[in-house]
This record gives structure tokens, C-alpha cells and sequence, in this order.
């Protein structure tokens, strides 16, 4: 593991050890990512490698159990095709996609529900030979088609709050007051009569998307929940993925956070 490690270095990208739980390994995580041989060397790795998403690169992360084939359809044409890229296939029967893209651009952190956008600072992927996971195509990242771009670029407003880096373990679904949030929207979601559903669930995406902007929560948590409910209640799986994502990109424009305890004498 540690000559790939080191190879993956030498290619440009940084890397840092996980467990076999895909937790870090270091005590910073991710931020702690290098191509320096000399600290690679000095690392354990009888786990995992992690590989930081440098700037100039976002790897899409795309996962069937949540309903990531079904979203990538939906976005795959004849005129909407995705280049030969670096790519691997996960423990889990996924794929991460890797592309190229301007440094400068802010990206969503989702394409819908099933496939993250892990960005530069803001996540970290897994890579071979780490058990279970197998470079499909290898190489160098090929450029985002403008097509890709176009869904996955931010429009920043002049006064928004910035995202928060989340404030639980990659592990986790986010923080307590996230998941309570979760548990109650869910619980909405249930009880929305019928007729009104589809705006409950847009609604519920809404302020959601704010809890994982202000890192609350965690999106792919989130998302596979929702979309259960929403299935669950009559909505159509199309119709209901095209909902979330709708006020799901709505409210991560707004992030919202526990608030804070008044601390008394």
C-alpha cells in the first residue's frame, strides 16, 4: 500500500492513510493529504489510501444503493455524454469519476441523489488498490464536458453566507441537532396530505440543503431518506429526484446552523 501510495504521489496526487472503515487515519483527515515522500513514508498504511480532491479537480461520486444510476440516466444522452476519464469502481458497486475544471468556479455538492461532487477542500475518495476498489480507466482527468459545468456551477449571490465545513466525521450523518432535523422532516414528509406532498417535499429539501450547507448534515444521508419517504407516500422516483434537487440547490444557497446555547451564570 505504501508504494502506491507513493506512486500516487509522484502522479500529483495527495494522499493520506484511512482505516479499513474509511475513517482517516491522521488528526486533521484529509487536510492532512501530501505528496511529500519523506511524510508518506513515515505514515502506517494497513488500511486504506485516501486521496484529497486538489484545486482544478471535483470527482463525481456516484452511488446505485441511493439511486445514482437512475440520476446519472436522467443527465446521459446522446448529446449529453461523459468523456473517458480517470475512473474506479468502489467497494460498494459504484464509480468515481475524476475531471478537470477551472479553480475559480464554485461547484454544487450534488448532482441529485446518489451522486456527490466531492470538491477541492471539501472531501476526499478512496482509490486502488485500497480492498475493494479497482482503477477502471486510469490515466490523467479528462476535462468536465460544458454540459456538466453548466449543472454543477454555483452562482454565487453578492451577500451569501459561505458553506461551513461539516461539523461531524465522515462517518457520521451529521451532527445531533442535524439528525434530529432530519428525523422531524421525515416525520413531515410521512403526514403530508395528499395533493400537497410534492410542495412538502420541495419545502423539506429546502431546509435540508441548508443544514448540510451550514455542516449539519450529511447530503447522502439525507437524500437516500428522503427519497425512501417520498417514495413511499406515491410520488414517482423521477418526479420526486427532480423536486429534491430543485429545492435542494435552493437551499444550499442559504446555510443555516444549530443555534447557538445561551450561556448562562
Amino acid at each position: 500500500m505504501l508504494q502506491a501510495a507513493l506512486t500516487l504521489a509522484r502522479s500529483g496526487v495527495a494522499v493520506f492513510p484511512c482505516g479499513v472503515d474509511k475513517a482517516p487515519s491522521t488528526s486533521h483527515g484529509f487536510h492532512d493529504a501530501t505528496t511529500d515522500a519523506d511524510t508518506i513514508r513515515a505514515w502506517s498504511w494497513d488500511g486504506m489510501i485516501g486521496a484529497a480532491i486538489t484545486p482544478g479537480t471535483f470527482v463525481l461520486d456516484v452511488d446505485p444503493r441511493n439511486g445514482g444510476a437512475d440520476t446519472m440516466a436522467l443527465l446521459v444522452s446522446v448529446t449529453r455524454w461523459l468523456p473517458r476519464t480517470r475512473r474506479t469502481r468502489t467497494k460498494s458497486g459504484g464509480s468515481h469519476f475524476w475531471f478537470l475544471v477551472p479553480p475559480d468556479l464554485t461547484l454544487r455538492g450534488s448532482l441529485g441523489p446518489g451522486v456527490d461532487v466531492k470538491r477541492a477542500g471539501k472531501g476526499y475518495v478512496i482509490v486502488p488498490p485500497s480492498p475493494g476498489y479497482v482503477w477502471v480507466v486510469g490515466g490523467a482527468p479528462a476535462r468536465a464536458p460544458e454540459w456538466l459545468l453548466e449543472e454543477l456551477v454555483v452562482e454565487t449571490r453578492a451577500n451569501a453566507d459561505e458553506a461551513a465545513e461539516p461539523k461531524f466525521f465522515p462517518f457520521e450523518d451529521g451532527t445531533a441537532y442535524g439528525q434530529a432535523a432530519l428525523r422531524n422532516a421525515l416525520v413531515e414528509l410521512a403526514d403530508a396530505p395528499e395533493g400537497g406532498r410534492n410542495d412538502a417535499l420541495n419545502k423539506i429539501a429546502f431546509g435540508l440543503a441548508q443544514l448540510e450547507a451550514g455542516g449539519e448534515l450529511s447530503r447522502a444521508a439525507a437524500l437516500e431518506r428522503l427519497l425512501t419517504v417520498a417514495e413511499s407516500i406515491g410520488l414517482r422516483s423521477a418526479e420526486a429526484m427532480k423536486t429534491i434537487e430543485s429545492g435542494w440547490l435552493a437551499g444550499y444557497q442559504i446555510p443555516r446552523q444549530a443555534p447557538k446555547r445561551e450561556v448562562t451564570a
